[in-house]
């Protein structure tokens, strides 16, 4: 699961970085706070101090067990950032599909790694690939 779990950090960084794509501009009420706060009126877009932004890049919450991974934050207000709020339109930080892609294209290159060094262990031949 190591893998899948940098794959997931990466996917999570580059939407911050990246602010989506797709988030939504900040209000200009929100602007107005950040101003009075010593941040930056309207970028980087769920930043402020960073903190959100490490509890999915740098300390996320992992759960994983051999059929089964969770990958998630410890902020309280990263689920009204992704789902949105009656006042606040979602931002999604976990943008499964493209998070999915790239974790299962790692759990697959991970897994050929595993069956090939077992392979060889077993038989002593040369490993199979991966096609494509």
């Amino acid at each position: 699961w190591a893998r899948v779990v940098e794959s997931l950090k990466r996917g999570v960084r580059e939407a911050f970085d990246q602010e989506g794509p797709g988030w939504a501009p900040l209000a200009e009420s929100t602007q107005r706070e950040r101003r009075r706060q010593g941040y930056g009126a309207a970028h980087p877009i769920l930043v402020r101090d960073g903190a959100m932004k490490r509890t999915f890049v740098q300390d996320p919450l992992v759960v994983s067990e051999p059929r089964f991974l969770f990958y998630g934050s410890t902020s309280e207000i990263a689920r009204y950032h992704q789902k949105g709020t009656r006042r606040m339109p979602a931002r999604p930080i976990l943008q499964i599909g493209k998070l999915a892609r790239a974790a299962q294209r790692e759990f697959e290159d991970a897994f050929v790694e595993r069956a090939n060094r077992e392979w060889h262990k077993a038989t002593g031949r040369g490993a199979f690939g991966r096609a494509g």
